[in-house]
């Protein structure tokens, strides 16, 4: 949307999804006869999604344009794809066509792949929500200005976030989807105060995040953390890996001494899924999926009540994503924790969500259970959604 205001913008005034879009763009510009598409949707929510899909397909059919799709969506891979490469670990285990492939895999790992694909960790029935929130966002208002006039105000202004209330009770799952720059991330880093709301007020364990100074930010430091989308631009390139989760123990007082925390920060790398010998690495060793398990290692370091997931599986392929969201709720239920669970991926929302909600042009549109988000929506943007899973049968 708005195409003239994105023309003239910066990189970093654009969301994820948006950069990827236009990434897409200036790939399509000199009309290639190969187009290697790596991971081209991961980071777009359902319906550009869909548009871009839409579009591959159209181009592959007026340019005669041979298309390298990779991804780690195999739904996806389904619907656009005529042949199939699986690879593991480097080489080519698996090839054919992709109603073969699909349906009569050989390969044992191409099977596992596509269990994974199908049978995310079973959902928990929804839990009660008649006790005391843990946060409480109060018509929260986050604005930027667009273009500024000659005396530096702002002429118009983006309304990413506008109005929003609702609640997230201790120990729950919200779901928080939309379309990529709905406010969906804008949203997540007011409610941590990395963004300062325009108005509206942020209630944390009963106390105004507004009137909380000096010192006191610390424990509340502490209490909220946030795993970003871009698993890149989150850790220092000049510090090994193990470094990095330890520092926010050292800062919080969390273990007895250096050789303690080693031991914590390793046991963390395990148990997502990484090996102890990967404490002594840089991050540019890892790949985007390993980096990002291990800044949801970080986040859990300094034992948290609530973690924003701001796309934290949307860079990892279907194995490796069902075995972090089967994590999640293992420490959820351990930890007792908290999580706002931010995503364009339905399929993901839907299995680890209590509640969702639906997030459009900066306002809540839509707050229910899951079940009822997506069996029975109540607004019709919602229905847009959810008819654009790929995969999904369209009328």
């Amino acid at each position: 949307q708005d195409p003239e205001r994105i023309f003239r913008s910066y990189p970093h005034e654009l969301s994820g999804g948006q950069r990827q879009r236009v990434m897409i763009a200036m790939a399509i510009s000199c009309q290639p006869s190969i187009l290697i598409a790596d991971e081209p949707t991961s980071a777009l929510d359902v319906t550009v999604q869909r548009s871009i899909l839409d579009l591959i397909n159209d181009l592959k059919a007026e340019l005669k344009l041979a298309t390298i799709f990779i991804s780690h969506d195999l739904k996806v891979i389904a619907e656009i794809a005529d042949r199939v490469v699986v690879m593991q670990r480097g080489k080519v285990v698996e090839q054919g066509l992709v109603s073969e492939v699909f349906h009569h895999p050989k390969e044992p790992y191409t099977q596992r792949l596509l269990q994974d694909s199908l049978g995310l960790p079973a959902k928990r029935m929804a839990r009660e929500t008649d006790r005391q929130p843990l946060v409480q966002l109060r018509n929260l208002q986050t604005w930027f200005g667009k273009e500024k006039s000659f005396w530096g105000k702002p002429k118009s202004v983006v309304k990413a976030v506008d109005g929003v209330s609702l609640e997230i009770f201790a120990g729950e799952t919200l779901g928080l989807v939309g379309e990529s720059g709905s406010g969906k991330t804008t949203l997540g880093r007011t409610l941590l105060y990395l963004q300062k709301p325009t108005g509206g007020e942020v209630i944390y364990d009963g106390r105004s995040l507004r009137e909380i100074t000096g010192k006191a930010w610390k424990s509340v430091r502490q209490e909220i953390q946030i795993i970003f989308q871009d698993p890149y631009s989150s850790l220092n390139p000049r510090q090994m890996i193990g470094q990095s989760i330890m520092e926010p123990m050292k800062v919080h007082g969390i273990g007895e001494n250096a050789q303690e925390r080693e031991q914590m920060a390793i046991r963390l790398l395990q148990r997502v899924g990484l090996e102890a010998s990967h404490f002594w690495r840089f991050p540019r060793e890892f790949s985007g999926g390993q980096r990002q398990r291990i800044c949801i290692a970080k986040a859990l370091a300094v034992r948290p009540r609530l973690i924003i997931c701001d796309e934290c599986v949307s860079a990892l392929d279907v194995t490796v994503q069902a075995r972090i969201l089967a994590l999640l709720k293992e420490l959820q239920a351990d930890e007792q924790l908290t999580y706002l669970f931010i995503s364009h991926d339905l399929s993901v929302i839907q299995q680890i969500s209590d509640r969702v909600a639906v997030m459009h042009q900066g306002k809540i549109v839509e707050l229910s259970g899951v079940d009822a988000v997506f069996h029975q929506p109540a607004n019709e943007y919602t229905r847009q959604l959810i008819e654009a899973i790929p995969g999904k049968k369209r009328t």
